[in-house]
Parts: structure tokens; C-alpha cells; sequence
């Protein structure tokens, strides 16, 4: 059996001529008598030559020949600028261009394929020419600029464009099928389909190809690039048939980017969704350890307010039977026996502020502490503070010192005078003690918005920065050696001068004393402006 013979049009002898295997040699300027005989006995012509030289002899061939697929070579830098050429050269039909290195035996195959199977038709098309020759005589003309315009169309589409025979072999091939699937034109043209994509599953692309014989068909391929990578793509298929031949046309629409950001995306939700859950039980588990910490806030309440209230009656008895033995009431007392009695007199006293501390702390955290609102003068208040505190300061040595008013006056503000008195007491208790027998100054002055700042200043040892925070919290005492507080004093003015919509700050620094500030607003809020049910407990 022979092999497909190749028709090779050059002047002059060529490199890869050796590669075409049996092939028959004219010059590009034969008669056409010769040139159209020699035509009928190939199965390809291969032409190479400048691009218009080349395009010359293809024309003649497609006028002496139109079924002979004509390949033309061309060197590498040479091959786009043909290729653009093409584009302004209608009525030249299927015209391949490929390098030299790209000749041998499988081209001429593939070529040899596509001829055969043109000649097959070559009478009907023949038939149909005439009939059209003689219905419309300038229609070939206008195929000719139609031709020109659907090549330069096909080339510029964005998405692969792939005509089919009727065994699925590939008839053309647009650049963008060449830049997605990465098979160039020349090596798929000639080529089943089926290998050049190799989908996955096989059947199921074959199956919507020949759906495609009897009406268009739609689906999705998963396919392979030549370089091995897998993708996805969105195949359209129809059938087309032009001149008597029955073509399949085939568009595929790249998808893969989109299906992996789609998969990225579902994986992503499918998270969200977990997480989603998982806070959900959190919020669950928060709102219960949230209900039980209420629980267990609302019981120690009770226990503090309880207890405090049960433990006030006996010391409050222990205290009196002490002073009234002091007294004399039940006899002499010697000074050991005095001693004694003012050491437990104090000491109940100070269980005493305990109790009391801890009752006010509890009625706070309870929402059930009582508030009267009324106008109050602050320096009246301090002056009466002041007298208040004296015996005390006179025990420790300490000289008080008042600066009400000034440049600023302090005008008469609406709030709790009683917790005002509690908050202020407070803080010179706790400048007396710890102010290491040095004088302590308490001043007052006016603010632009009506409300007032107290200031409470020793000249003690001062508080260390990292500790000025830990100072409000319950229970802390930074200086016990200086005194024996509770620890509570300062949490407790804390809450009350913020429930009278006001706050205290402390500016100290070590070696330098401590003052301490209530600021306070011209109008207590209106929460604080009615008791709050429940009373004492």
C-alpha cells in the first residue's frame, strides 16, 4: 500500500523535504495545466516562499484545485507575519501554516485525511456552485469578503471555536483553542477530538457529540490541556451544514477558575457553617454559666446582707457593754483592765465597719442601696466633714486644711448629701491613716457645666502607678502595715459616685502623696433621684 504523495511547491530545494516521505517537486511557475495534473495525483501541496509568493501559488492551487489542503511553511519569525497576511486574503479556503520542524509524515497523514475527504463531496460542491451560478452570479463574491470576515472573527474570539467531521476529527482550530487547550493548529486539525481534549468520562463528551448529529447540544467536560493539568469547560455543540457537508460546530467556555473559586467558596460556607454552630452552642453554654453566675451573685448577696444584718446586733452590743464598763457603770477598772477593754472596743469597732462595708456592698451589687436626692451646698458639707474627722486627726497628729471655693466657687448641686458624706468621709479616713502624720487639705471648686471636683490631698507616702488601678478593687490593700482598713472604702465611694453619675480619680506618685478627686454633677441622674424598693436589709 502507498502512502499519501505530497505535491511540493519551492524554487529551490528545502531542508525538510526529506521529512514528506514520496513527493513530487514543481516549481512554483508551472503551466497550470501542469501544475492542475499534478494536483489531482497528490494528496497535499506544500508551499513555502516569501508570504506573497506563498499566498499566489495557494490561490492558484484553490482555482485549480479546491479540495487539496495546501500547508504552507514558513520559517519561526516569519509564520505570524503569514498568518496576519491570511487575514487580508479571502477566497483561499483552509489553509494550514506550520515550521519545518512540524513536517513529517503524520502532517501529510492528517492532511492527506482532510483532502480525501473534500474530494468525496467535490461533485455535489460542484453541483451546488452551478446552481448558485446561475441563482445568484455575484454570490461568490460575496463568499469570498465573508470568508475574510468570519477567519478574523474566529480569531479574535475569546473562547475556543473547533469544527468537526463526521468521525469527530478536528476541521479547524481558532488561536484561542490553541492558547486554552494548548494543542497548536497545525497539530490538531486532522486529530479526533476526544484525544486532543481526553475528557473525563470519555463516554459521556462522545455521547453529547453525537446528541449534537440531530440538534445543538449543551453540557459541562472535564477535560485535560496538553500539558496534563485538568480543567472545566461549558460545551455548546451544534450541527452545521454548508455546501452539502454535514459539520459539527463546537464552542467550549473555560470554567475551571470559576469552578474552583466556586469549590473555595462552598468550603469556606461549610465552615462558616461549623463555626457558625459551634458559637451557637458557645452562646448557649455562655447563657447558662451567665444564669448561674446571676444565681450565685443574687445568693451572695443575700448571705452579705443576711450576715451583716445578724452580725450588727451583737456587736453592736458587744461595743456598748464595753463603753459602759469603761464607763464605770459596773465598777472600777484598773489601767490593765482598761487597756484591755479599748483594745476590744476597737477592734469591735472596726468588725463593726466591716459588717457595714460589706452590707453597702451588697445592697450596691443588689441594685436595692437607697438614694435621696436633695440641693446641697459642698462647702457646708466639707465643713461639717471636717469637724467630723477632727477627733481622728487629732489622734494621729494630722493638721486639716481647707480650700473651699477660690476662683471657682462651689455652687449648690442636687444629689445624695448622705452618700456624698460617705464617699468624702472615706477618703480623709484613708488620708489620715496613711498619710503619715502630715497635713491633709480638702478643696472644692466649681466646673463650667455646674457640677463640682473635691479634692482629698496628703502628703503620705504615695501610691506606686502599677497599683493605683488595684486600689478600687474589693478587698485590696496595698499598705497594711499603715492601718487596718477593710478594703473596701474605696470600692464602695467608687460605685456610689458613679451611681450618682460622678467618679473619683487618683493622681500620686511614691514619695509625694496622694489626692484623690470627686467629681460630681450639677443633677444626680434620674435613677438616682427615687430609692430603690427593698430598703435596708
Amino acid at each position: 500500500m502507498y502512502g499519501p504523495r505530497a505535491l511540493l511547491l519551492s524554487a529551490g530545494d528545502v531542508p525538510w523535504r526529506a521529512a514528506l516521505g514520496g513527493c513530487d517537486a514543481v516549481h512554483p511557475a508551472a503551466a497550470n495545466d501542469e501544475l492542475a495534473s499534478r494536483a489531482e495525483q497528490a494528496d497535499a501541496a506544500f508551499v513555502d516562499g516569501s508570504p506573497r509568493e506563498a499566498l499566489a501559488v495557494a490561490r492558484r492551487l484553490r482555482t485549480l484545485d479546491p479540495t487539496l489542503q495546501a500547508v504552507i511553511v514558513a520559517e519561526a519569525g516569519k509564520r505570524t507575519e503569514m498568518e496576519r497576511a491570511l487575514l487580508f486574503a479571502p477566497g483561499l479556503g483552509e489553509l494550514w501554516v506550520v515550521e519545518p520542524e512540524q513536517v513529517d509524515d503524520d502532517l501529510l497523514r492528517r492532511a492527506a485525511s482532510i483532502t480525501a475527504q473534500r474530494r468525496r463531496f467535490r461533485g455535489t460542491e460542484k453541483a451546488v456552485a452551478r446552481d448558485l451560478a446561475r441563482v445568484q452570479p455575484r454570490r461568490g463574491e460575496r463568499a469570498l469578503v465573508s470568508d475574510a470576515f468570519l477567519a478574523a472573527l474566529l480569531d479574535v474570539l475569546p473562547d475556543p471555536v473547533v469544527s468537526l467531521d463526521d468521525d469527530g476529527n478536528v476541521l479547524s482550530w481558532n488561536p484561542a483553542a490553541e492558547a486554552t487547550i494548548g494543542h497548536a493548529r497545525a497539530d490538531a486539525l486532522g486529530r479526533p477530538l476526544v484525544d486532543l481534549l481526553r475528557p473525563e468520562p470519555r463516554e459521556d463528551f462522545e455521547a453529547l457529540l453525537e446528541a449534537a448529529r440531530m440538534g445543538s447540544a449543551r453540557g459541562e467536560v472535564t477535560y485535560r490541556r496538553r500539558a496534563g493539568e485538568p480543567a472545566v469547560g461549558e460545551v455548546a455543540v451544534v450541527p452545521v451544514t454548508a455546501s452539502g457537508h454535514s459539520v459539527r460546530a463546537l464552542v467550549l467556555h473555560d470554567v475551571t477558575h470559576l469552578r474552583e473559586t466556586q469549590a473555595e467558596l462552598e468550603t469556606q460556607a461549610a465552615e462558616l457553617q461549623s463555626q457558625a454552630a459551634e458559637l451557637e452552642m458557645l452562646n448557649v453554654d455562655l447563657a447558662e454559666r451567665s444564669a448561674d453566675l446571676e444565681r450565685a451573685l443574687a445568693t451572695r448577696s443575700r448571705f452579705y446582707a443576711a450576715m451583716s444584718h445578724e452580725l450588727r446586733t451583737p456587736i453592736n452590743a458587744v461595743i456598748g457593754y464595753t463603753e459602759l464598763i469603761l464607763e464605770g457603770i459596773f465598777g472600777p477598772v484598773d489601767e490593765r483592765q482598761r487597756d484591755a477593754l479599748q483594745r476590744s472596743a476597737r477592734a469591735a469597732r472596726h468588725l463593726l465597719e466591716l459588717v457595714n462595708d460589706v452590707l453597702d456592698l451588697s445592697k450596691i451589687e443588689a441594685d436595692r442601696i437607697e438614694v435621696q436626692v436633695e440641693e446641697v451646698v459642698p462647702g457646708d458639707l466639707l465643713v461639717e466633714l471636717m469637724d467630723t474627722v477632727r477627733p481622728m486627726a487629732e489622734e494621729n497628729g494630722v493638721a486639716l486644711e481647707t480650700a473651699i471655693g477660690g476662683g471657682s466657687p462651689c455652687l449648690p448641686v442636687v444629689t445624695d448629701p448622705r452618700r456624698v458624706r460617705q464617699i468624702v468621709l472615706n477618703l480623709l479616713s484613708n488620708a489620715i491613716k496613711f498619710g503619715d502624720g502630715k497635713p491633709v487639705t480638702v478643696s472644692c471648686r466649681g466646673l463650667g457645666d455646674g457640677g463640682v471636683e473635691i479634692d482629698v490631698a496628703d502628703q503620705g507616702r504615695g501610691i506606686d502607678p502599677a497599683d493605683q488601678a488595684r486600689i478600687f478593687e474589693e478587698f485590696v490593700q496595698i499598705d497594711r502595715e499603715s492601718g487596718t482598713g477593710t478594703g473596701l472604702g474605696l470600692p464602695i465611694s467608687r460605685r456610689l459616685a458613679q451611681l450618682l453619675g460622678g467618679s473619683i480619680r487618683v493622681a500620686s506618685a511614691p514619695g509625694q502623696g496622694s489626692t484623690f478627686t470627686v467629681r460630681l454633677p450639677a443633677k444626680a441622674p434620674a435613677a438616682a433621684s427615687r430609692p430603690l424598693e427593698g430598703g435596708a436589709p
